[in-house]
């Protein structure tokens, strides 16, 4: 069966989605989107905008990696 298919009530989950992909093909991203959109149609809420990230684009990266530290508890303080 296909998961996203089947409707949830995930109401009560937060979540972020790290989106990989190529933007020279056509469906650039998709999955990610795809997940993206099923959870908020289930309910789920955002903590976070997706992000996306292009040919393994090391900003993006950076960006997640520091939203992760960040949910884990080990942010840096700016300086």
């Amino acid at each position: 069966d296909d998961v996203m298919s089947l409707q949830h009530d995930l109401s009560s989950l937060s979540y972020a989605v790290l989106a990989l992909g190529d933007s020279t093909y056509d469906e650039y991203c998709a999955f990610g989107r795809q997940i993206d959109d099923w959870l908020q149609r289930c309910g789920a809420t955002a903590s976070e905008e997706r992000v996306e990230v292009d040919d393994a684009d090391p900003m993006a990266l950076s960006a997640w990696q520091a939203l992760v530290e960040e949910f884990a508890g080990n942010a840096q303080p700016s300086l």
